[in-house]
């Protein structure tokens, strides 16, 4: 081992480090509980969510991003075709339309109101933060019964990415995008 890679190996003891991934043409870099970087060689745009951990069984779909201030989150302004969350420690990773997640988050029960409803939004409270972050804590297998989603090893992801840029692609074609 040469000094220069005994050095990096010595930085990175203690710490956890940032997976790079490639997919079909995709250079994802996830840091550890935080933002993905990603260079895309097709037009489908992706949000990323990442937690280190999955705690409590439930998606975290970001109502505001800061309350006080009326700015919404996420879960309402982000224009992205897909949502990948991702849990760090156990490699979790789910992939779904994020249209559909909203439509299916707003879908109305029989007693006409809409499904998100059911959860209870919350403060987010787990970093601190100046924000005043709120969102809607929805258990994961209940978006995973609804949407058909399954969770997902990276291994699979690649092939389930693969069929999502086809499926993207064949709707731009027919123009149902």
């Amino acid at each position: 081992m040469s000094s220069h890679d005994q050095n990096e190996t010595e930085s990175a003891r203690g710490s956890v480090q940032a997976p790079a991934i490639f997919i079909f043409g995709v250079i994802m870099i996830v840091a550890a509980c935080g933002a993905a970087v990603v260079f895309s060689d097709w037009l489908a745009s992706r949000e990323h969510k990442c937690e280190y951990a999955n705690t409590y069984g439930n998606f975290f779909l970001e109502t505001f991003s800061n309350k006080r201030t009326g700015k919404l989150g996420w879960f309402y302004t982000n224009g992205a075709d897909f949502l990948l969350y991702h849990f760090l420690r156990s490699g979790e990773v789910y992939l779904m339309k994020l249209p559909a997640l909203r439509a299916w988050a707003y879908q109305h029960d029989v007693e006409g109101v809409p499904r998100i409803h059911r959860y209870k939004e919350r403060v987010q409270a787990r970093h601190g933060q100046l924000n005043d972050t709120w969102g809607y804590c929805v258990k994961i297998e209940d978006v995973c019964a609804g949407m058909n989603i399954k969770t997902r090893a990276l291994p699979q992801l690649l092939l389930d990415e693969y069929e999502l840029k086809l499926d993207y692609e064949r709707s731009l074609r027919n123009g149902t995008k």
